[in-house]
């Protein structure tokens, strides 16, 4: 399912957007301030954080074993 790096960094997007939406609803009322919510928005910071650094490290190891398998092949 999560195979490819763009994939990931697509999700780690969507999940801050997220962790920065909540916070912005609950500060303007929309949404009540529970400690549930405040975990999630927290949570969803975090996560696409870290999955954010993940794809972004996956994109640029392939991308120098792609230039490795390519000064090879000219050998």
């Amino acid at each position: 399912m999560l195979n490819s790096p763009t994939k990931i960094i697509i999700i780690a997007t969507l999940l801050l957007v997220t962790g920065a939406a909540l916070p912005f609803l609950i500060l303007i009322k929309l949404l009540p301030s529970t400690f549930f919510l405040n975990f999630l928005a927290y949570g969803c910071s975090v996560l696409g954080l870290v999955l954010g650094f993940y794809g972004i490290s996956g994109m640029v190891i392939g991308r120098n074993q792609k230039d490795d398998w390519e000064d090879w092949r000219d050998l």
